[in-house]
């Protein structure tokens, strides 16, 4: 029997800490040639090659039969412990996990704000996790705030993602610059929370600069293959509601205003956001129908998004089927995925592409352009465009399916 103890982002000078297959995900560092990667050997990195890297020994908890882990925040301000409560939330999200507070000293994982910067530590005997500290100074959360979109956030979620096993996404701790230390062309936080690297930091990436408010693409892959998916009581098995009018409670219930940029004092001050959508089964909708900004929505897993005047800010993650799409007032553009959709777009300028599927789509005001793909697909066009008339309108959808556009049929039609 061994016992390994194991600490990362020990260094208080830590200043970058948070936010495509097969391999072993062991890589070199300081090589100065990043190599080109699947999401999976990302993903194993992040459990097994960082440990390999460091000649640290790895540990998780062993969750067979219980997936609960008690947490200790008693020792933390007001403000920290509502990071450290949404950020269980995050990790519940996408694993089979489910975190309960206590006041005993034998928790699983104990929080403390009373060293200086930000790290985890933990103990484990023979791979499996005995106890895990994190540790988030009260100056770090002073300094950063404790809302949803500031850095102390993003930072609480990757240090408990450390408590739980994690290492970094390459062979870095304390501090790191991509010319010198990526071990993956694709490291950064638009792919992991446990990248030291902005998405504008790495040359390879298309997105802009984002507080990380989630486990990103290759961090839920890598978390499930510790502790598994989510279960039938997840909160998002089940039909599920992402943005307006949503029908989750806590920390998702703002997904709303953090698209759009509505400020709520003490929860999120307005700035921008990047996150990655896992959601477990059942029919589930995203709904902008309150953004003003012209979106791009791509409905398939494993790609980005660019809501909120932003570009690759939003992610399906791998596995997670959205159903239905309501676009808000931009000229927006939608591509559908392999099921059967149903989009709805508002007033704009929009396109929409409803790829594969018996699909439903409705468009609103504004010079509107939808095309069907394989499936029995139905357009309704509810509005006139400016100047139109009826009998124009008939013309233009009767035009438009003789060039192949698949505007199947026309069921009604409103007047404005």
């Amino acid at each position: 029997m061994s016992l390994d103890e194991t600490a990362l982002d020990s260094e208080a000078s830590h200043t970058h800490d948070h936010a495509s297959g097969s391999g072993s995900g062991n890589s070199t560092s300081g090589t100065g040639s990043p190599s080109t990667a699947s999401l999976d050997a990302m993903a194993r990195y992040l459990t097994h090659g960082y440990f390999a890297d460091t000649n640290q020994g790895r540990g998780t908890f062993d969750t067979d039969r219980d997936n609960t882990l008690t947490v200790n925040i008693t020792a933390l301000t007001g403000q920290a412990k509502q990071l450290a409560r949404w950020s269980f939330e995050v990790w519940e999200t996408v694993a089979d996990l489910n975190f309960v507070e206590t006041g005993s000293a034998n928790a699983d994982i104990t929080f403390d704000d009373n060293r200086s910067g930000a790290y985890a530590a933990s103990s484990s005997i023979n791979g499996n996790t005995v106890s895990a500290q994190v540790n988030v100074s009260s100056s770090w959360v002073n300094s950063h705030g404790g809302a949803i979109d500031g850095y102390a956030m993003a930072t609480y979620i990757h240090e408990i993602g450390h408590a739980l096993g994690l290492g970094h996404q390459g062979h870095y701790n304390g501090d790191a610059d991509f010319d010198h230390d990526a071990d993956f062309a694709d490291d950064s936080r638009q792919l992991s929370i446990q990248s030291y690297f902005e998405t504008d930091e790495n040359p390879n990436t298309n997105g802009s600069n984002a507080n990380v408010i989630s486990a990103q693409m290759v961090d839920i892959i890598a978390i499930q293959n510790l502790y598994g998916a989510p279960d039938a009581s997840s909160a998002t098995a089940g039909r599920t509601i992402w943005g307006a009018n949503t029908n989750l409670d806590g920390y998702w219930s703002h997904l709303d205003a953090m698209l759009t940029g509505t400020r709520i004092p003490g929860i999120y001050d307005g700035d921008d956001v990047a996150l990655t959508i896992y959601d477990r089964n059942g029919i589930d909708t995203l709904n902008l129908s309150t953004s003003t900004t012209d979106d791009t929505i791509n409905m398939r897993w494993g790609t980005f998004s660019d809501v909120g005047g932003l570009t690759g800010n939003l992610a399906i993650a791998r596995g997670t089927m959205i159903e239905f799409v309501t676009t808000g007032s931009g000229d927006d553009t939608v591509t559908g995925n392999n099921v059967t959709n149903r989009i709805i777009t508002g007033d704009g300028d929009d396109i929409v592409h409803a790829e594969r599927g018996w699909d439903k789509v409705w468009t609103g005001k504004g010079n509107d352009h939808a095309f069907g793909g394989h499936g029995n697909d139905l357009c309704l066009y509810t509005h006139l465009r400016a100047h139109e008339t009826v009998l124009e309108l008939v013309y233009r959808l009767l035009l438009e399916k003789k060039k192949k556009k698949n505007i199947i049929q026309i069921d009604e039609y409103k007047r404005p």
